[in-house]
């Protein structure tokens, strides 16, 4: 039995509050955290982690600005493309 935020896509009728709601973090801090947080826990940051030149460019392009939706939104975001060392590897089809 999990507790999922309300509201939240995947949250079962009558899904109460979120767990620790004081302990929440910004959406631009998990991003980071995901990403040249990672790599630095990695020892990576210096080739993966945030796109800057020479680095792996290892990225993906959403269907939504996650920073312009509501939070509740989040989940449904979907992958349009991914690029992989800097090459296109996958492209949602239209």
């Amino acid at each position: 039995n999990r507790t999922v935020a309300p509201g939240y896509p995947y949250a079962d009728a009558g899904a109460g509050e979120p767990f620790l709601p004081g302990e929440r973090i910004s959406l631009h801090d998990a991003i980071a955290a995901f990403t040249i947080g990672s790599a630095y826990a990695n020892h990576a940051d210096d080739v993966s982690g945030s796109i800057e030149p020479g680095k792996s460019a290892d990225l993906v392009v959403l269907d939504r600005n996650l920073f312009a939706c509501p939070a509740e939104e989040i989940a449904l975001a979907n992958v349009d493309l991914t690029f992989a060392g800097g090459r296109l590897v996958h492209e949602q089809a239209r």
